[in-house]
This record gives structure tokens, sequence and C-alpha cells, in this order.
């Protein structure tokens, strides 16, 4: 199970998200455009940064904002496709 619970804020939002991702489930964000879904992907998959929380799979921690962990984008055992290459 993946455990999510960050925050992130950009210029025009903030985004503070708290869920879970069942093991071996797919699982599917959906939402009106511009309701952080495609920033949640990015989060989770490390190709963006959070500005505090956590992520964690399993026993493995991802992101940690209080030990100052981040593990990369290749280092995570994550995968989805951006909707404009689906």
């Amino acid at each position: 199970m993946i455990k999510v619970r960050v925050k992130k804020t950009w210029k025009k939002f903030g985004l503070d998200v708290n869920f879970e991702i069942p093991h071996e489930k797919v699982t599917a964000l959906f939402g009106p455009s511009g309701a952080g879904k495609s920033s949640i992907l990015r989060l989770v998959s490390g190709l963006e940064r959070a500005d505090g929380g956590m992520i964690h799979k399993g026993e493995d921690v991802w992101y940690d904002e209080s030990k100052a962990i981040h593990l990369l984008p290749q280092q995570r055992s994550v995968g989805f496709v951006f909707q404009d290459f689906a």
C-alpha cells in the first residue's frame, strides 16, 4: 500500500492531500480540469518535490520531509501515463 500525505504550494494554488493506494490495484485519479490530478502524480512519482508530508510504500520511505528523505523517481517503483500520452 502506498500512503500519501503531502502539501505543496504553487503561485496560483495549494495542494493538501491525504490518501492510500491499495497494493497491486489499478487506481485512477479523476476530477475537473485544474483539480491537481497531474500534480499529485508528479509528487508521488518524485518528479516534483512536496513542501511537507510523507510518501511511504509499505516499509519503504519515498519521501519524508521531517527526515529529509527524497528518493529520486528512478528509485520508486511507480508507473503512470499522463493524459497527453494515453
